[in-house]
Parts: C-alpha cells; sequence; structure tokens
C-alpha cells in the first residue's frame, strides 16, 4: 500500500535555463522536481554522448527514459538549500528474473539525503 498519494504537475521555470528567455518544462512530483526518469522497456537509451547528459534528453511529461541536464541540475542547486529524494520502483512482472528475490509483484524504495550539491562544470570532464 502506498504511503502517499502521488501529486503530478507540470510546470516550468525560466531559472533553469541558459537562456532566460526560454523555459525549461518540468514535472514535479508531490513538490518534487523530477530529474530523471529510467524505465527498462523505454524507447529513450541512456546511451549517451556529453553534451546529452549536460543539456538533458527526453521529456519529462509522458512515461519514456528522462534526464534533466546536469546545466540545469546545476542552475538548481545554485539557488539555495536542495535536498534530493532517490526514489526506485521495481515491478517485478516486467523483469525476467526476480531481482529483489522476494514475493512482492511491486517494489518502491525512497532515499533522502538533507544536502546536494553539484560542482561547476569547469570541474567536469568532457
Amino acid at each position: 500500500m502506498l504511503d502517499y498519494v502521488a501529486k503530478y504537475e507540470e510546470t516550468s521555470t525560466t531559472a533553469l535555463s541558459a537562456d532566460p528567455a526560454v523555459a525549461v518544462p518540468l514535472l514535479t512530483i508531490s513538490g518534487w522536481i523530477l530529474m530523471q526518469r529510467m524505465d527498462v522497456g523505454s524507447s529513450v537509451s541512456f546511451r549517451r554522448d556529453w553534451a546529452e547528459y549536460r543539456d538533458g534528453f527526453g521529456s519529462a511529461a509522458g512515461n519514456d527514459n528522462y534526464w534533466l541536464g546536469l546545466d540545469k541540475v546545476y542552475r538548481l542547486v545554485q539557488m539555495g538549500s536542495v535536498r534530493l529524494r532517490v526514489e526506485v520502483h521495481v515491478d517485478t512482472r516486467k523483469q525476467k528474473k526476480n531481482v529483489l528475490d522476494c514475493d512482492q509483484s511491486n517494489y518502491t524504495s525512497r532515499i533522502p539525503y538533507n544536502t546536494f550539491t553539484i560542482e561547476s562544470n569547469t570541474n567536469w570532464i568532457g
């Protein structure tokens, strides 16, 4: 049983954009900004080059794989105190092998971090 009901909201902001005239589309889930979504069966691959990880790929709306982008995450962190929550959902019915070694067909784990930082891209490889 879920311990909360997720509220999904599509929004946008210019605060995360390199160009203040361009709004970045975002998906928030119960107030948390979605930074990444990865589904094994998605048509959007995570096999990308450096520029795509820097800029982001996929669409926050829908169910395909998505990565917000390192530049946008960096701008977000620069706005002030940031917390990170890693949430992993596993539907064992989609797996060839039950990777959790449990009887549940649907499993969710949430790991909160009270602080989260990312360095300037001048320190990144690429």
